[in-house]
């Protein structure tokens, strides 16, 4: 569950328009952070290839992951 909504955090992290993307790749990453705290690695990882195709969209992604996981905590 969680490898799927990483690829899908990255999918839409890459895949729309910069900033509609990272906030919806960042929402997904906070999810897959949320479903167990074993997964956060994998979050990280994802968070990790979006910073490797564009960094600005990984600081929008990390930043919108940041608060709502901890608006959902």
């Amino acid at each position: 569950m969680a490898a799927l909504l990483a690829v899908a955090a990255v999918g839409a992290g890459l895949a729309w328009r910069p900033r509609i993307g990272a906030v919806a790749g960042g929402v997904l990453l906070a999810v897959v952070a949320l479903v167990k705290i074993s997964t956060l690695p994998v979050a990280l990882a994802a968070l990790v290839i979006i910073w490797a195709f564009d960094r600005r969209r990984a600081w929008v992604a990390g930043a919108t992951a940041l608060v709502a996981g901890l608006l959902a905590v």
